[in-house]
């Protein structure tokens, strides 16, 4: 619905945002984590692949596996380390099976449980990508 909104309202796209973040950074492919509604539509995959990144998703089982942990723990502010732990097996099969070169954290709680230091891999937060580049244009 963005589109259509955006025609008669300006609004700054939290997914255009991380794109142009992303391109900044030089980054061509993409795992994206999130809710199964996240990974499995295209809102993201669209707007970074008509940028010419490409977003790859975990399996479906890892998927399924992700949104409870979101729903269930997250949601509720538990973090627990073995999440973490899981969640960074999923990151690392994702860099060794498809090469990814920057993860997507495409659900506002996952900053929570994901941290800069816990990967090599550049972690994209859409939120705070966001809020920055809504600062930037208020400034601008």
């Amino acid at each position: 619905m963005f589109d259509q909104i955006q025609q008669p309202v300006p609004l700054l796209s939290m997914v255009t945002a991380s794109c142009h973040h992303a391109q900044k950074l030089g980054l061509k492919k993409l795992g994206l984590l999130g809710t199964e509604f996240t990974m499995q539509h295209d809102f993201f995959k669209r707007a970074f692949r008509d940028a010419g990144i490409e977003v790859v998703t975990p399996n479906s089982q890892q998927q399924q596996f992700i949104h409870h942990k979101i729903v269930t723990e997250l949601e509720n502010g538990i973090v627990k380390p073995a999440t973490r732990q899981d969640f960074l097996a999923i990151i690392k099969q994702l860099q060794f099976e498809q090469q990814i070169d920057g993860v997507v954290l495409g659900c506002t709680e996952l900053p929570l449980l994901l941290k800069t230091t816990d990967v090599a891999l550049p972690l994209l937060d859409p939120a705070a990508i966001h809020i920055a580049a809504i600062v930037a244009q208020i400034f601008s």
